[in-house]
């Protein structure tokens, strides 16, 4: 082997990395902007829900077996008057303030079902019930009925 031949995969490396790096610095703006406009859409979505309500309270569920029941019969009767349901089982307006709202601060990991309260001057609180009813249907109750009570709680006071 000539000292020609091991200098070869040094120069890939380094073609590829000077090729990568102007991709890089082009994309980058691009992320900043899209970071910038996620932020006011935030901020327009709880401007809005500030604007008309003190409390805005939306709740998403389905229409699973595994916790169809127990949330129409102890979380829903449990929500103060004016708080919006989803069930993404049945059509639903995703332009609707609550479906906006469901969509952009619900994410994309256990997002049903979920319990959402944006109060004036606080961020938006979300109370995540699907890892907690997996663990109910293991005889685990404990962390359901913690995130229950903190939901409500927070759906009625505020706290």
């Amino acid at each position: 082997m000539t000292g020609k031949d091991a200098s070869t995969p040094w120069l890939g490396k380094c073609a590829a990395f000077l090729l990568l790096v102007p991709v890089v610095l082009l994309l980058l703006p691009l992320l900043a902007i899209r970071g910038l406009i996620h932020v006011a859409y935030s901020a327009i979505l709880h401007g809005l829900a500030w604007m008309r309500f003190r409390r805005f309270v939306v709740f998403v569920y389905s229409d699973s077996p595994k916790w169809k029941d127990h949330v129409e019969t102890r979380i829903l009767p449990a929500l103060p008057a004016g708080a919006v349901v989803i069930n993404r089982s049945h059509p639903w307006s995703a332009r609707s303030l609550a479906g906006r709202a469901f969509r952009h601060f619900g994410g994309q990991r256990e997002h049903c079902p979920l319990g959402m309260v944006i109060d004036r001057g606080t961020l938006v609180r979300r109370f995540r019930f699907y890892t907690p009813y997996l663990s109910a249907r293991k005889g685990d109750d404990a962390s359901l009925l913690a995130t229950y009570a903190a939901f409500v709680d927070a759906a009625q006071h505020g706290r």
